[in-house]
């Protein structure tokens, strides 16, 4: 079974325009994404928000939505299993 995980990363952030003044302020956007944990490799993880089951006439699973997250906007991991055993 694929686990089941949190992933908290950054990514660019387009602004149409700011005042000089308001530079300090902007960050990369923060995004958190939960998935299936499918792949993970030492430049990219990739998650799926669904998995599939081998299908007739194909041996293999398919996914549906998935998402590469690039290893460098990586901030954080939360494998969610383990987090809900903590609180039950």
């Amino acid at each position: 079974m694929a686990k089941i995980v949190e992933v908290v990363w950054q990514d660019t952030r387009k602004i149409d325009h700011a005042w000089h003044s308001e530079l300090d302020d902007l960050k990369p956007a923060l995004y958190k994404s939960v998935g299936y944990l499918i792949d993970e490799s030492n430049t990219c993880l990739v998650i799926a928000q669904g998995i599939l089951p081998k299908m007739d006439r194909l041996d293999e699973e398919a996914y549906r939505n998935v998402l590469v997250i690039p290893k460098p906007a990586i901030l954080d991991v939360i494998e969610l299993k383990k987090e809900m055993e903590k609180h039950g």
